[in-house]
């Protein structure tokens, strides 16, 4: 494949959405041929792999014994840049003889799987030093998106029962403001569920608990109310028959 972005589609359908929903994080993997192959050393414990110290040596194994080989990359050796965080290299390794030549099969030939558990420092440096930002949204526009950010993260702080009233004032004051905007009605139902009165008596509690369910349900319905039902009815679908 040329270098450049590319799209894949892929649609399924089924008169019962909950088949569908467990495919919604169904992974898709490409296969790509790096440019220069990577080769793995060969350790005879697991601390020496993490070292990079004493390589395996060759051995003579009986038959019906086994004998422990641990792969490592190189300690200098250095991934390319196309191969992120999660992705997983797979190759050839033989034993008892050499490895055939590509196209070609040997005896005791078994595929190696190595995933890149650490992101490329590189990557990572041009991640922090370039935030990609939506370029239409305004400077104020932006301002505006992290005072409300900064101000739902202070609303998380005064959530426990000390601070109860404070919390409500500024609920109440950013949902004036902000009525759909999910992260407050969700602070608003965590808020509703852990805030509670810890010096109350057992009855007492019980029946304080039925009422902050009853409020529950209510700001729940509420939250529901700022769902656009077309949108997601376009992005979900619906039954006809």
């Amino acid at each position: 494949m040329k270098k450049g972005d590319y799209t894949a589609l892929l649609q399924i359908r089924h008169v019962d959405l909950a088949c569908l929903l467990p495919l919604k994080a169904l992974p898709l993997a490409i296969d790509q041929k790096l440019s220069k192959a990577i080769n793995l050393k060969a350790f005879p414990s697991f601390n020496d792999a993490m070292l990079g110290k004493k390589n395996f040596e060759p051995q003579k194994v009986k038959g019906g014994t086994r004998t422990a080989i641990f792969f490592s990359l190189p300690l200098d050796e250095k991934l390319p840049d196309v191969i992120k965080e999660g992705h997983q290299l797979l190759g050839s390794v033989s034993y008892g003889e050499p490895l055939a030549e590509p196209g070609k099969k040997s005896r005791w030939g078994y595929t190696a799987q190595f995933t890149a558990a650490v992101a490329n420092p590189k990557e990572e440096e041009k991640q922090a030093e370039t935030d990609e930002e939506d370029p239409k949204k305004s400077s104020a526009e932006k301002l505006s998106e992290l005072i409300l950010d900064a101000q739902i993260k202070h609303l998380e702080s005064l959530r426990k029962w000390a601070t109860r009233e404070e919390h409500e004032a500024l609920l109440q004051e950013l949902l004036g403001a902000h009525p759909k905007h999910h992260p407050l009605h969700l602070e608003r139902l965590k808020a509703l569920e852990e805030v509670a009165n810890p010096d109350l008596a057992a009855e007492a509690a019980k029946e304080d608990m039925e009422r902050r369910c009853r409020e529950i349900v209510i700001a729940a319905d509420q939250l529901i109310a700022t769902v656009d039902l077309e949108d997601l009815a376009a992005h979900l679908g619906r039954r006809t028959d």
